[in-house]
């Protein structure tokens, strides 16, 4: 059935591996003359802006548009680690000035100055 492939969209977090195959199983329902075309299309059409710009400069087969896009996933996951890892880092780092601050014993400024000049 034309519509229901059409009307296929990429879930939220789904590969884009996974989502290729729903789009293969949906398309044994249409009669496509070129099924890696339609599926193609529709890939460009309904996922990824990042991959879409990058096929629209280049002229990809279907195989090559998903081995970029699983690039792109990968280096999307590596980059979304990376930023959890600094800010898990940030936080654990502000968390122990904190608990420092929090330790330390207060400092009578006036009686540290007062101390220095009985020295001089």
């Amino acid at each position: 059935m034309l519509y229901n492939f059409r009307q296929t969209k990429q879930k939220e977090g789904e590969s884009l591996d996974s989502y290729h195959t729903r789009l293969r199983q949906r398309a044994k329902t249409c009669e496509f003359t070129n099924v890696d075309k339609e599926i193609k299309e529709h890939v460009l059409t309904s996922t990824l802006s990042s991959l879409r710009h990058l096929a629209l400069r280049e002229n990809f087969s279907l195989e090559a548009l998903l081995k970029h896009g699983r690039a792109l996933e990968l280096s999307e996951k590596q980059a979304k680690d990376v930023e959890k890892t600094e800010g898990d880092a940030a936080s654990s780092i502000n968390n122990q000035k904190k608990a420092i601050d929090k330790a330390a014993p207060a400092i009578d400024m006036h009686a540290c100055a007062q101390y220095r000049s009985n020295f001089c």
